[in-house]
């Protein structure tokens, strides 16, 4: 059995697949399938309750624009056993409560069945400036795209505030800063507490 596994988003379009196919009898990469290859079949499950689909192969390009079903072999000399397969975009469908799918491929002479294993993750969009994504709760609490802003503000906000404050460190040679001495360890110093350069 060739098993392959993937992660797609939700929802996702056109997903194109290569996959392997391998010669029961001996291992080696099989050649020379096509999508009206004898017997040649695929099926796809969506969750751990879906029924079993057929999903009708057809006839596809290696550079050709998607089609579902589409199955081609890519090269049967410089890359052997590998084929293009276009899945229907039903199958990895943003559905509630679904994360993970599986598609065989069967049936042919001498192929060993190829299975398909699919975790679907939630989208990730950014709008605005702002992530949208599958942050369901942070310490027990549900999060909106408003808390992720007030998020992003706040840490905007954090990172300006050190950033006035190392504006003010004066360079004068690469790696060295110059500084006024006013106390260490809380004992005022006299005069005037200049320093001169040193490595930090």
């Amino acid at each position: 059995m060739s098993t392959h596994n993937f992660v797609i988003e939700k929802g996702a379009t056109d997903v194109s697949f290569d996959v392997f196919a391998q010669d029961s009898t001996d291992g080696t990469p099989l050649t020379g399938l096509v999508y009206n290859t004898a017997s040649l079949t695929a099926y796809y499950k969506i969750g751990s309750l879906g029924a079993l689909t057929a999903l009708t192969l057809a006839t596809q390009t290696a550079t050709g624009a998607h089609s579902d079903g589409g199955f081609v072999e890519l090269s049967a000399t410089n890359y052997e056993g590998v084929y293009r397969f276009d899945i229907s975009d039903a199958i990895v469908a943003d559905t509630a409560g679904i994360d993970r799918a599986s598609i065989v491929i069967r049936g042919a002479a001498n192929l060993q069945p190829i299975v398909i294993n699919i975790d679907l993750v939630d989208a990730i969009n950014v709008a605005a400036g702002v992530v949208e994504s599958n942050v369901k709760n942070v310490n027990g609490t549900s999060q909106t795209a408003g808390d992720l802003q007030a998020l992003i503000t706040t840490v905007d906000t954090v990172v300006d505030a050190i950033k006035v404050a190392t504006d003010k460190m004066v360079f004068t040679k690469v790696n060295e800063l110059d500084v006024n001495l006013i106390s260490i360890n809380d004992v005022t110093l006299t005069g005037d507490g200049s320093a001169s350069p040193f490595d930090v």
